[in-house]
């Protein structure tokens, strides 16, 4: 075997295993989201759009939570996040590994965040803590 294949081989071999290191995204048997969080968007989330928490009826002063687009085909995905129908953000860019998220609310009240995804993008949605007065609370999505 002469250098270059020898090297060549070796290559190869640290790909396959890096690609077995990789984790696979959470599908079950039906090609849905089956991970961690609310999944949002397009087929993979059974083109679920909107994730509605009840939230307490206190005055919210901030909202934070991780987000993260590596479900589908894209990598990137878009939220829009409110309260009741007032906009706390417009659109939200969300990167494909994910990032927490932190925004400020000027003492909203209303019984339901919401979060909607752009379009039909897949984006998972997971951590919900909402503040009322300087407590930071989570919260679950409602069945």
């Amino acid at each position: 075997m002469n250098a270059n294949s020898d090297r060549s081989q070796r290559h190869r071999s640290t790909i396959e295993r890096k690609k077995s290191q990789v984790a696979e995204p959470p599908f079950n048997s039906r090609y849905r989201y089956d991970g961690p969080g609310e999944c949002l968007g397009g087929e993979l989330c059974g083109h679920r759009r909107r994730l509605e928490i009840a939230v307490d009826p206190e005055p919210i002063g901030g909202i934070r939570f991780h987000a993260q687009a590596g479900v589908g085909d894209r990598r990137r995905g878009r939220l829009r996040v409110l309260v009741d129908g007032q906009v706390v953000a417009s659109e939200i860019d969300v990167p494909e590994h994910g990032r927490f998220f932190e925004l400020e609310v000027d003492d909203l009240r209303g019984r339901y965040l919401i979060f909607e995804a752009s379009y039909d993008e897949e984006v998972v949605v997971e951590n919900v803590e909402v503040r009322y007065g300087d407590s930071w609370v989570r919260h679950r999505a409602r069945d």
